[in-house]
């Protein structure tokens, strides 16, 4: 089996992954079931529970927590009971979620077709043009004794109608398509977080004036989950592909030495965690990479990669120009080239560990997003050279699927 666990966070570690995957191995092997692969990936809402520690109570951690790990008091602390009981539940009930996904295993057929959704996507820098904007994968599996199915989308745009400062908890726009589709269908529905680096929302605001007070919190949202929604069913009008019963999966993993000192100082004082870990011949801290590819039918694969993907890294340089903050040249093919002959791949960043921000070497620009709009902001970021290890090892991955 190879299995894809949606977790609804901003992003999951590679430490959360391997203690899941370790404790649905083990119960898949008292149930005599093979596991080929767990990829778990997140919806990255940026107002769902923070599963990583990027986002909660940044300044309070960073002032006390070299002080606690010091006097070795930080698990004391009663202020992190609520969060060690929410970890403990975040992972027993995904873990719980995989079995039953498992037990649930039903023979079908699986469907996909391309959708464009440039009428409601955009990239907040403007460098993107409607045309280049990520197609959204749609994928339905039809349960051969009649029985609710599920559809699968794989869409490039942040679901950030709330914002991590809001101070309120949203599932965002997903949690509407959902809604959506099982009133319309029955089926279910898996989001995937495609490459979206600052692809984002547009033309689904609603005047929230004239609403009544009770349902303007959260009308664009709903708007927005209702239009995706409404897209992705729209796709199934008897044209979908009928995909064949093959799947092929394979993984690579490498090490790699990060370059953004403060990433590494927030991991080593207990902000976040991600595992760190050195070499035997270098005392250099050095961050664990897992990358993967995943065919359904010969047609659809995806990219399986730890970091958030920017389009220009999956889909080319091109599609944003000649953008370049250190005036050299992107050298490397898109990734989406790399495919087998005859196979749409779609990206699915952010899976099995959460490594920050993925732009190209060449508009790295530490502090980039305080002094030039036009750059992301990689103080979240492994370095500047993230975008072609990641590049890098993808291609000699899918050398080795050809």
């Amino acid at each position: 089996l190879v299995i894809f666990a949606v977790v609804d966070s901003l992003g999951v570690t590679s430490a959360d992954t391997r203690a899941i995957r370790a404790e649905v191995v083990q119960w898949a092997q008292t149930q005599g079931i093979r596991i080929a692969a767990l990829n778990l990936s997140v919806t990255h809402s940026h107002s769902a529970l923070d599963t990583q520690g990027v986002a909660t109570e940044s300044i309070y951690r960073i002032l006390t927590a070299s002080f606690k790990n010091l006097l070795d008091i930080g698990e004391n602390d009663p202020r992190l009971a609520n969060a060690n009981a929410f970890k403990q539940s975040y992972l027993a009930t995904t873990v719980e979620a995989v079995k039953e996904a498992v037990l649930d295993l039903r023979p079908g057929d699986l469907y996909y077709a391309q959708v464009d959704g440039s009428d409601y996507i955009k990239d907040k820098r403007g460098l993107i043009a409607p045309e280049d904007i990520p197609p959204i994968a749609s994928l339905k599996f039809v349960p051969a004794d009649g029985s609710e199915g599920i559809y699968m989308a794989d869409i490039s745009c942040h679901p950030t109608s709330f914002s991590a400062s809001h101070g309120l908890l949203s599932s965002d726009y997903i949690y509407y398509m959902e809604q959506r589709i099982q009133e319309k269908t029955g089926y279910n529905f898996l989001f995937i977080q495609g490459a979206s680096g600052q692809l984002s929302r547009m033309g689904l605001n609603v005047d929230e004036e004239q609403l009544p007070e009770e349902e303007r919190l959260g009308a664009t949202t709903r708007y927005s989950g209702r239009v995706f929604a409404d897209l992705i069913l729209a796709a199934d009008d008897g044209s979908m592909e009928k995909l064949e019963p093959v799947l092929n999966a394979k993984y690579t993993e490498y090490t790699f030495t990060p370059e953004n000192d403060i990433l590494v100082l927030a991991v080593k004082a207990g902000l976040v965690n991600n595992a760190v870990y050195t070499t035997d011949d270098s005392m250099k801290p050095v961050i664990l990479m897992e990358e993967g590819y995943v065919e359904l039918g010969g047609r659809v694969g995806f990219g399986i990669v730890p970091v958030e993907l920017y389009p220009e890294v999956f889909y080319g340089s091109e599609i944003i120009g000649d953008l370049s903050w250190d005036g050299t040249a992107w050298e490397y093919d898109a990734m989406t080239a790399m495919a087998p002959e005859g196979v749409d791949l779609y990206a699915m960043p952010l899976s099995n560990d959460s490594l920050g921000y993925c732009v190209l070497d060449n508009n790295y620009a530490f502090f980039g997003h305080i002094i030039g709009d036009e750059i992301a902001d990689e103080v979240l970021s492994l370095g500047e050279h993230t975008a072609s290890t990641v590049v890098t090892h993808f291609a000699e991955l899918m050398e080795q699927c050809k």
